[in-house]
């Protein structure tokens, strides 16, 4: 599903809610490309997700950051 979609659709919420739940047992995330996060509606919505991975001690990075291996 897209995000362009979901917004004619109603359905962004969802769109999220099933995102974050699927990050749940997700430790690293590395955000590849940030051109997407210029748009203020779609990084209000990914915020709290984000931050929701950080609290509970997950790590989020850039691509130009380097994530150490935990294995």
């Amino acid at each position: 599903m897209k995000y362009c979609d979901t917004q004619q659709e109603n359905s962004t919420k969802d769109l999220f809610d099933r995102l974050e739940f699927e990050l749940r047992g997700v430790d690293n995330i590395r955000l590849v490309d940030m051109a997407w996060l210029t748009r203020q509606d779609f990084k209000d919505w990914l915020d709290p997700i984000l931050t929701s991975v950080q609290a509970r001690g997950g790590r989020v990075t850039h691509s130009c950051e380097t994530v150490e291996n935990s294995y």
